[in-house]
């Protein structure tokens, strides 16, 4: 197996595209959604915030502590453009939230913004 030790040994794959996780047991699908969920909790908010803010792809790379390629931000900026274009037509686009029961367990719920 194959480890990255930025990425808390995960065995993250350091590559251009989001979600690919290398090494290790487990089926293919697991090993994408575990790719995925660590890009959206490393980056994907931030890179959304800081274009928001005004900054170009290069400095958004300079910013993020995680390593992403200058590849994925433009990818992500353009999937926000179009995910706000959609909601601007009155589309609606899938989002979860995340909702706490009374002991505090957590759920998250699909939900259709508009």
């Amino acid at each position: 197996m194959t480890e990255d030790s930025g990425s808390g040994g995960l065995g993250l794959n350091g590559g251009g595209s989001k979600g690919n996780v290398s090494g290790g047991s487990g089926s293919p699908v697991f090993k994408n959604a575990l790719g995925n969920f660590v890009y959206d909790v490393a980056c994907k908010r931030a890179i959304r915030h800081l274009y928001d803010e005004g900054l170009s792809v290069a400095d958004i790379s300079t910013h993020l502590s995680y390593p992403v390629s200058v590849d994925v931000i433009r990818q992500e900026i353009a999937a926000y453009e179009d995910e706000k274009a959609r909601l601007d037509r009155g589309e609606s686009v899938d989002g979860y939230v995340c909702e706490l029961d009374d002991l505090g367990r957590k759920t998250y719920r699909r939900v259709k913004r508009t």
